[in-house]
């Protein structure tokens, strides 16, 4: 598409657009929210419309409210003594269509008994709304949900000021760079996962383009540099010494320590302690428990169960995280509980017997299975998840609801879902519990002894092969290294 419409926008759109440095990551993010777009293009949204007169209601199936006049007259009731008797307390079903078949209008769905009868009495009705129009549709007919982002993107940021800079000039500033390792990593995330246009106020612009020129910081505050740095490269910034660090910007860490030290204590800590006594399984259970996301403590957990509570279910097979049932699942690996049962509860011969297959990858795996720093993992990546995606717009309920429309899987452009940052973002914290236990030597852990210590990650190199596991190797990397979690030997 080469040209772009004008496009009516609300403050609410200008707003949530500006907090995005480029259209790629306002794509990625799920876009612009569905509420906010109904309401540019309607003038309302869903959560917005909560009661309307008759009046204002238009009939789909006729033959539906047909049946209620006939109910009425076999009744021998007069209109107004049958509409008396009819509760309008509940919502009736309301379908906001624009299409081939339907003109744009509200249509009752389910309610024509309450409806006529409020009708009747020239009643309000409580109701409860869905919108089946195509709110992009109406705002840019023809250009599809991408562009219709790069538009919107385009748009708001030159309406308010900024200007168009390409990859090639960043490029060029990424050349005054000195670190090594540090120029390695944004330079990829340039190349593989910027827009090829960027936007910057005239204040950015003016900075950027003197460090290109000059390799030094022009007469600007230290403070403005870190910014239009973060903002811009969304990778780095620059400090006091005028060294390069890198920093978390736009995932974060989700601080749920007091959450899953909790839950560890209560439903997990006693078995592990006596499997770390005994190598031993025999006598360990590991029962099924249902738990609730309203008894957790953390700030940001608080935060999360207000907009979005989860049931919590403990050991049923599977750690995940289910945005469309609001569960939450975490626990001990069924496969590995099986196996080693299989040597009667013997951890060592069950372990002894992989050595022996020559499946040293899995014995290495199985070795740390049970550990602490393994289940308290678990816990704090499907925790991570749950308020990843309900602090930040529902990003992964809205995947899922797509991946069930289509009949596919969570996976993005083909990129397996073990390797995508999605996953990325949950497996960060696995390396947090990991740090906490073995903090004495970290420094000197490689990474593939970083791999043999989390049967996690271990699996998830077992399962990427070729460039994907070069990139979710790079991607983990960086994220440790913004974290503060990368030792020292880690990157060789």
């Amino acid at each position: 598409m080469n040209k772009c419409p004008h496009i009516q926008l609300t403050q609410d759109i200008v707003d949530y657009t500006l907090d995005f440095a480029t259209d790629e990551n306002l794509l990625r993010s799920g876009g612009i929210p569905n509420n906010m777009l109904d309401k540019a293009a309607f003038g309302f949204s869903e959560n917005s419309v909560k009661t309307l007169m008759p009046k204002q209601l238009k009939i789909r199936w006729h033959d539906d409210l047909e049946n209620v006049k006939w109910e009425i007259e076999q009744q021998g009731m007069s209109d107004e003594e049958w509409a008396r008797y009819i509760d309008l307390s509940e919502p009736i079903e309301v379908e906001y269509l624009k299409n081939d078949e339907f003109e744009e209008g509200l249509y009752i769905s389910d309610g024509h008994h309450r409806y006529y009868a409020a009708k009747i009495l020239d009643k309000p009705l409580n109701v409860k709304l869905e919108i089946k129009a195509n709110p992009i549709e109406k705002l840019a007919p023809g250009i599809g949900y991408d562009n219709f982002h790069r538009c919107l993107f385009k748009q708001v940021k030159k309406d308010y000021g900024f200007k168009e800079v390409s990859k090639t000039f960043l490029k060029q500033f990424i050349s005054q760079v000195t670190n090594k390792y540090a120029k390695g990593y944004i330079k990829g995330w340039i190349e593989k996962e910027m827009g090829d246009i960027v936007y910057l106020s005239e204040e950015e612009y003016r900075i950027l383009q003197s460090i290109r020129k000059t390799g030094k910081i022009p007469n600007a505050s230290f403070n403005e540099v870190r910014k239009i740095v973060k903002e811009v490269l969304k990778e780095s910034v620059i400090n006091k010494d005028n060294a390069l660090e890198e920093e978390i910007l736009k995932e974060r860490l989700m601080d749920v320590d007091s959450d899953v030290d909790m839950i560890y204590d209560y439903y997990f800590k006693e078995d592990y302690e006596k499997i770390e006594k005994t190598s031993s399984l025999n006598g360990i259970d590991f029962e099924q428990e249902e738990y609730n996301t309203r008894f957790l403590n953390s700030p940001l957990a608080k935060k999360a169960n207000k907009l979005n509570p989860c049931r919590i279910f403990i050991n049923i097979g599977s750690n995940h995280y289910n945005p469309t049932a609001s569960v939450i699942a975490f626990g001990v690996n069924e496969n590995a509980v099986n196996f080693v049962n299989d040597f009667d509860g013997n951890l060592k011969e069950a372990i002894q017997e992989l050595k022996f297959q020559g499946n040293k990858t899995q014995s290495i795996s199985l070795e740390n299975e049970f550990t602490e720093s393994k289940i308290k993992g678990s816990i704090h990546h499907e925790l991570a998840h749950w308020i990843d995606d309900t602090l930040h717009n529902k990003h992964i309920g809205g995947r899922a609801d797509k991946a069930s429309e289509s009949g596919g899987g969570l996976n993005k452009k083909g990129l397996p879902i073990n390797a995508d940052k999605l996953e990325v973002q949950g497996q960060i914290h696995n390396v947090v519990q990991l740090k906490k236990q073995y903090l004495d030597v970290w420094d000197t852990l490689s990474f593939n002894d970083l791999l043999n210590l989390s049967p996690t990650l271990n699996l998830v190199n077992r399962q990427l092969n070729g460039d994907i596991k070069t990139k979710w190797k790079r991607d983990l990397l960086t994220r440790m290294h913004r974290e503060g979690l990368l030792g020292k030997n880690m990157i060789n």
